[in-house]
């Protein structure tokens, strides 16, 4: 499956379809290698959405490029307040 479709704001639904079919999956491929994952570790590749509280993007765990997940982004100020 190729990634370039993928822009920010539009996710390419066959990615969607596909993380959301494997989520399940995910604890047979999934091998934790650390015990804390950076921004540095995923390759992030669309912009799913945006809400009240931060962003929602797709994204990759470069050393399993098998496995996307979303991550949610949101404001330290938001969180705190």
């Amino acid at each position: 499956m190729s990634w370039s479709g993928a822009k920010s704001g539009n996710a390419p639904e066959s990615m969607i379809s596909q993380s959301s079919n494997t989520s399940k999956y995910v604890h047979e491929e999934f091998k934790k290698t650390k015990d804390v994952y950076n921004l540095e570790d995923f390759e992030v590749r669309a912009k799913l959405g945006k809400g009240a509280f931060g962003s929602v993007y797709l994204v990759r765990l470069l050393e399993n490029p098998n496995l996307v997940f979303a991550m949610k982004v949101i404001d330290k100020k938001t969180i705190l307040s």
